[in-house]
């Protein structure tokens, strides 16, 4: 029985310092567990940051092949341009041929009339004696002139001052066509003529519709044009008012019951 104890404590006490060693064991292995995550950690930290550089890298260099891109498009249109300004020059070298050959038929041309021109000079000396007489007559001819020019300088001058007179009487006569026409409303007043004795009528529209003194109406029938009636008096109801015979070819045909307006309708 003793001996059963013993060997069960030993074996108890082989099994406790084997499980403390499995637990040691353990223990070293979740360190190195723990050991190689922080490892990967930092591995993948360090591959994201290289990646992101690369990622980075990737777009500037993208940038700079856009760069390029519009590089070789723009030089692609300047050498169009230059194609096309080549061609201009091209051009403007034939018609620069072309007027160096007129040129040269301009120069021989020039040179057969330097050659006429010496032939008339030879004409103009002998003619030169026969100068004296008709440079006298042209210098009276001058002092004619002259003498007509003052005299017509005289007559501008009078009639400058005709012509401000004139000016005068028109902004007089145009004051006064103003002051005959009155004041108008400035919208347009309708009625009819309520009845007519001689060259006066009576209109069918008073103070009470805004009519005024001296407010000229347009007197129509349908689409006839009668002429013009100028205010001399207002009631609330009715106005009293003057044919006008200058606007108006015959003041007979205006009747009752003729429309009225001071403006009329365009």
């Amino acid at each position: 029985m003793l001996v059963l104890s013993v060997l069960v404590a030993v074996a108890t006490m082989g099994l406790f310092a084997q499980r403390q060693n499995y637990r040691a064991k353990a223990e070293a292995a979740d360190a190195t567990v723990a050991k190689v995550k922080r490892e990967k950690s930092d591995v993948e930290a360090r591959y994201k940051e290289q990646l992101d550089l690369k990622n980075v890298e990737i777009r500037s260099l993208e940038n700079k092949v856009l760069d390029k891109d519009h590089e070789i498009q723009v030089l692609k249109t300047d050498i169009a341009d230059l194609g096309s300004q080549i061609a201009d020059v091209k051009a403007q070298l034939a018609q620069i041929t072309t007027e160096n050959s007129s040129l040269a038929d301009s120069v021989k041309a020039m040179t057969e009339r330097t050659a006429g021109l010496e032939k008339e000079l030879e004409t103009v000396k002998k003619e030169r004696k026969d100068s004296f007489d008709k440079e006298k007559r042209a210098v009276n001819k001058v002092a004619v002139l002259e003498r007509d020019r003052k005299s017509l300088t005289e007559q501008l001058k009078e009639l400058d001052i005709s012509l401000k007179k004139l000016r005068q009487q028109y902004a007089q006569l145009k004051e006064g066509i103003a002051a005959s026409e009155g004041t108008q409303p400035s919208k347009s007043i309708d009625g009819r003529i309520h009845s007519k004795k001689a060259n006066m009528v009576i209109i069918s529209v008073g103070s009470n519709d805004g009519v005024e003194k001296d407010f000229l109406f347009h007197v129509y029938r349908g689409d006839e044009y009668l002429g013009k009636v100028k205010v001399t008096k207002v009631d609330p109801q009715f106005a009293y008012a003057e044919i006008q015979e200058k606007y108006t070819q015959d003041i007979n045909n205006i009747k009752e019951g003729d429309n009225v307006a001071t403006i009329l309708a365009k």
